[in-house]
């Protein structure tokens, strides 16, 4: 049976390399409909929140909301109009400057009125608008998207099962392996996300 003592020791360490990542989320289109249902339900257990919408009163009133539901997350409204392609622009260069990675990008952004540039209300939303959240903020869905990103370790070959690994080294050696697998299986389907 292995000490106590030691069991303490790990559970120290890990808990060292655990609370140094903090999940973030991004929702767009959040002080409205389902955007806002969603992110109120995603801040009982998200601790950083950045949420985008038009009206700084509904974001601050939904900022403080939020703040109700878990006073420990950190909740960060940005106002734009992101039926602008140069909004949706400014919007990711905050992120960008702000965050290291992203766990969670919500779309839920619905139309408005008529936009001052060569885009339709309705494709500038429905299609724009998301695809170029998603291609700026790639690299950093990247980052966080996979169990320990950024933990990764170098993979032992010859103990993949990891057995012979100490708790925080087995860690490390499932984060490329998990990388991999999801990698591999996302090539193999890509229609599922």
């Amino acid at each position: 049976m292995v000490k106590l003592d030691i069991i303490r020791k790990l559970d120290a360490q890990l808990g060292e390399e655990v609370t140094k990542f903090t999940p973030v989320a991004l929702f767009v289109g959040a002080t409205n409909g389902v955007g806002r249902d969603s992110i109120k339900h995603f801040a009982k257990s998200t601790i950083l929140v950045n949420f985008v919408g038009r009206s700084r009163e509904r974001g601050e009133q939904l900022k403080s909301e939020l703040t109700a539901i878990n006073l420990d997350g950190y909740y960060v409204f940005i106002s734009a109009d992101v039926s602008l392609m140069t909004a949706v622009d400014d919007v990711c260069q905050v992120i960008m400057k702000k965050e290291q990675y992203l766990n969670l990008l919500f779309m839920s952004q619905a139309n408005t009125q008529k936009l001052p540039e060569t885009l339709t209300s309705k494709n500038a939303i429905s299609y724009c608008s998301r695809v170029r959240f998603a291609v700026n903020l790639i690299p950093y869905i990247k980052k966080g998207f996979v169990f320990g990103s950024g933990l990764e370790g170098k993979v032992v070959t010859d103990d993949l099962d990891g057995r012979n690994l100490s708790l925080l080294r087995n860690r490390n050696l499932r984060s490329p392996v998990t990388t991999l697998a999801i990698d591999k299986l996302s090539q193999e389907d890509p229609e599922i996300s």
